[in-house]
């Protein structure tokens, strides 16, 4: 459980560090969509990977457009990886995108697809968000890092594991926290 939050914290956090991107609002909107379908009273797991493949679709393009690359209207993520890697992007797992990818069909299906299945491409979307958000521009210049480390007590190791975020205005300073940096022990 604690590595899901993590991967959300983390993504979610360097998504709102980009808001002023192109299309990256709208991600973020589709990214909350996503949670709420998934967590909801009557979860609708169909409508949850659909905003998860959204939120994938308007990262990616955002990407693009701000490396000189076309803006295409489609809904096929390996597409839009090959355009965007075209401009730069680094290779992404290949799994992320086979997670995320789905057909228009569930939103109309929504009831056909299992909950391990929107989980899956929810978790993937936001492992996309955490590595491209970071590429993008305007960035407000503040950087996200999770450390996941295990707790000592008495001088051993507890089964308790410990979530540190380091929340820094670079790179070199999220490595060396200091007391502006915030830490959470779980």
């Amino acid at each position: 459980m604690l590595d899901d939050y993590a991967r959300g914290f983390l993504g979610f956090s360097r998504m709102q560090d980009v808001q002023g991107a192109p299309f990256i609002r709208e991600a973020l909107d589709d990214l909350l969509e996503s949670a709420a379908h998934l967590s909801s009273q009557k979860p609708n797991y169909g409508f949850s990977r659909w905003s998860s493949l959204q939120a994938a679709e308007k990262t990616l393009k955002s990407y693009i457009v701000q490396n000189g690359g076309n803006l295409q209207k489609i809904h096929k993520l390996a597409e839009l990886e090959t355009a965007a890697s075209a401009v730069g992007l680094p290779a992404l797992h290949p799994s992320l995108i086979a997670d995320i990818q789905c057909s228009a069909e569930v939103r109309y299906a929504a009831y056909s697809i299992r909950k391990a299945e929107a989980l899956k491409a929810h978790c993937a979307v936001l492992n996309l968000c955490t590595q491209i958000s970071p590429l993008l521009k305007p960035h407000s210049g503040w950087v996200s890092e999770i450390k996941i480390e295990s707790h000592e007590l008495a001088g051993e190791k507890s089964p308790i594991k410990r979530l540190m975020v380091i929340r820094s205005k670079s790179r070199k300073e999220a490595s060396a926290p200091d007391d502006s940096n915030l830490g959470l022990s779980l």
